[in-house]
């Protein structure tokens, strides 16, 4: 592609997007031949700055440039893998006349740039990839996507856990006190070869599961609190689907703020309050500064105002958005009463576990336990010695050590564990998870604007319906049968 850069020289200079409708000379972000240039980068970036949420470099692109780029051809310098996929279509959009036969080899040596869009199949980089043929030849995708892709595991383990002494391990918050213990005992060992019958008999059973139960609750109410989103999403989302144009920003507002409530939730428990008051930022507990959160971007509603500062925490105070649009959607008869009922269960069990998180995060194991626990550990790490150097002899040393190392364990991991909302590596993974969901709405909302623009219904092409032997969706909005 190096000829490119023998061109005359202008701001911009980059192909169509043949695939989409000539007449409205759409030109394509993905080869661009650009002139360095201050003025120009300050133009894209205050472009950039001002862009809506369904703005993207496409549209960035095409506002700015629209009339006085030059155009370079696109083929050969930019072909979408999609030509290949569509059997039996005519490629006049690509080819530029019907008469040249499409020989897909040939096509393929002559592109200069190949660009990895098959919709609506997903990308090939982002999934495993198998094929196989149906009853018509065609080729249709076996393998799943990638749900919870920041959740679930990226590597095998090359330790076993046996073996791991850093990573998500305790032993850095215990060993100091395994090693006082061991101490003590080398010190007993020593006075019993010096001063006969030291030994004194001991018995301590320890187990605490107090911790763990508080780790293990909170994942499952942030999964209520998930499945509450999920379900709220769909209904609003299916009951919507062929809305006026003004209810459907309603909707498309009020998805977002579905997003934005997994995110006050995490934050709230993190103690991550203000990002409301300063719009995209968060105010630190301990500095009362602000912290960019650009998570909330595009999120939160135009104009809001928050009321941390005054005792109301920021999931509430959207939970009245989602309960006044579901009183909306009922009067506009979006959905009958028993469906409105049915929300409101959905959003009552949302907020009913954001209280018990909130319960676990706010009431910590109650002091004098803590107290009992600590003195009884050393009490028994300083009689075990005594118990075991007469049977024992230096043997005791390893024995008090594994032992002590044991029970030190087991308390240092009810610590980490006791608020299971934060950043240690044992925590819930807030943020990957609530990342994950987000994509998984945002991909449900992009589909939901897709059908809804062209009539189509959603997760399918255009206007094909269930499938072969299925109703087309224009002829059925025109009345057929």
């Amino acid at each position: 592609m190096d000829e490119l850069f023998l061109l005359p020289l202008v701001p911009l200079a980059l192909p169509r997007a043949y695939w989409l409708n000539a007449s409205e000379r759409v030109m394509s972000s993905q080869v661009l031949l650009i002139q360095p240039s201050k003025y120009e980068y300050e133009r894209v970036a205050k472009a950039i700055d001002t862009a809506g949420p369904d703005d993207y470099d496409m549209e960035i692109v095409n506002q700015l440039y629209r009339d006085n780029a030059m155009i370079l051809p696109h083929r050969p310098y930019d072909l979408l893998t999609g030509e290949f996929r569509d059997t039996g279509v005519v490629h006049k959009a690509y080819m530029g006349s019907e008469e040249e036969p499409f020989d897909p080899e040939a096509i393929l040596k002559e592109a200069k740039f190949l660009h990895f869009s098959d919709w609506p199949m997903p990308k090939i980089l982002t999934m495993s990839i198998s094929f196989a043929t149906n009853e018509d030849g065609r080729y249709h995708q076996r393998t799943p996507t990638i749900p919870f892709a920041r959740t679930s595991r990226h590597k095998p383990r090359r330790w076993p856990l046996a073996l791991r002494f850093i990573k998500g391990a305790i032993h850095g918050a215990i060993i100091v006190p395994v090693f006082l213990h061991a101490a003590f005992a080398i010190l007993i060992v020593a006075l019993d070869h010096n001063v006969k019958d030291l030994g004194l008999p001991a018995s301590i059973v320890f187990r605490n599961q107090t911790s763990y139960n508080r780790f293990w609750d909170g994942r499952n109410y942030l999964t209520v609190i998930i499945t509450s989103v999920r379900n709220l999403t769909r209904s609003f989302l299916a009951n919507s689907h062929r809305s006026p144009l003004a209810d459907r920003a309603e909707t498309d507002r009020i998805i977002r703020i579905l997003i934005a409530i997994l995110y006050a939730t995490k934050n709230h428990l993190r103690a991550g309050w203000g990002a409301e008051i300063i719009p995209g930022a968060a105010i630190n507990p301990s500095t009362g500064n602000a912290t960019l959160t650009p998570e909330y971007s595009d999120l939160l509603p135009k104009g809001l105002y928050g009321c941390d500062d005054r005792g109301l925490g920021l999931v509430l105070q959207l939970t009245f958005f989602v309960e006044q649009y579901i009183k909306k959607g009922t009067d506009k008869e979006w959905f009958h009463a028993p469906q409105a009922s049915q929300m409101q269960v959905q959003l009552n069990a949302m907020v009913d576990a954001y209280g018990k998180m909130e319960t676990i995060r706010l009431t910590p194991i109650p002091i004098a336990h803590l107290i009992h626990q600590k003195q009884v550990l050393a009490l028994f790490g300083g009689v075990l010695p005594f118990a075991l150097v007469d049977q024992m002899d230096y043997w005791a040393i390893l024995v008090v050590s594994l032992v002590m190392f044991t029970l030190y364990g087991i308390d240092g991991i009810g610590s980490q564990l006791e608020d299971p909302f934060g950043y240690d590596r044992n925590d819930i993974k807030m943020d990957f998870i609530v990342e994950d969901i987000r994509s998984e709405i945002s991909v449900l909302l992009e589909e939901w604007k897709r059908a809804g623009e062209h009539g189509y219904e959603m997760f399918v092409g255009k206007g094909q319906g269930t499938g072969s032997g299925g109703i087309d969706i224009a002829d059925h909005a025109n009345g057929a049968t």
